[in-house]
């Protein structure tokens, strides 16, 4: 081939290369762009997460502690039951208000919710991170059980037996505390009610152990 044939082919072939080189290029910088946003995005979402998540074991924790004095209350009454000790009426009537107390917690998830259901959860990275965001549904379900059966209890025994008392029963009943301490019946709700709540905070605990893990695996992936 001669050299005077050779220039056009060469010319053709670098022109080409350089062609082919542009949109290589122009595919990478699509590629850079497109994997920026999505970590703009999964970066939104983790913060978004995290505040969620922080809103849910302050919550936790809150009503944790409610139940902590619910039980100290049965205990205290049980104490009463058993001594001859007759506090006054008031101090009994906070301690019988407080056993009959339905507390109730239930995580906010609107933000994992929404990420789950529009798909965008497969934006976070971290594989088990996003196994235990899918999976947290799992994580408080003993807890909501429980917790369902407690209430259940107070409103369908508790109150009703106290109610025969006069307990809780209006402005216009006789209250008698002291009756009411002395029935086997009334002492042996709060004794199971000492066990079932025992039982329900150490679900309680189980879920504030799992909201740390995702607290802190959350905070790994938000750090610089």
């Amino acid at each position: 081939m001669s050299t005077t044939s050779r220039g056009p082919l060469v010319r053709y072939l670098s022109e080409g290369i350089v062609i082919v080189m542009s949109i290589l290029l122009a595919f990478g910088i699509d590629a850079w762009w497109d994997d920026r946003g999505d970590r703009e995005i999964e970066r939104s979402l983790l913060l978004e997460l995290q505040a969620e998540f922080e809103g849910n074991r302050e919550s936790l924790v809150s009503t944790a502690n409610v139940y902590h004095m619910v039980r100290s209350a049965m205990e205290s009454l049980l104490t009463v039951a058993s001594s001859e000790s007759t506090p006054p009426a008031d101090s009994l009537a906070s301690l019988f208000e407080l056993a009959s107390a339905p507390p109730h917690w239930e995580a906010a998830t609107g933000a994992l919710a929404t990420a789950v259901n529009s798909g965008r959860i497969t934006l976070v990275r971290n594989p088990e991170l996003r196994r235990q965001l899918v999976g947290w549904d799992g994580v408080t379900s003993d807890l909501y059980v429980d917790e369902a059966a407690r209430i259940d209890v107070v409103w369908r025994v508790l109150r009703p037996t106290f109610a025969e008392f006069g307990i809780g029963a209006g402005a216009d009943s006789i209250t008698d505390y002291h009756t009411a301490l002395r029935s086997r019946e009334v002492r042996a709700h709060f004794r199971s009610q000492v066990v079932a709540i025992t039982h329900l905070l150490d679900h309680y605990s189980a879920v504030e152990d799992e909201i740390d893990v995702l607290i802190d695996a959350l905070g790994a992936e938000l750090a610089p």
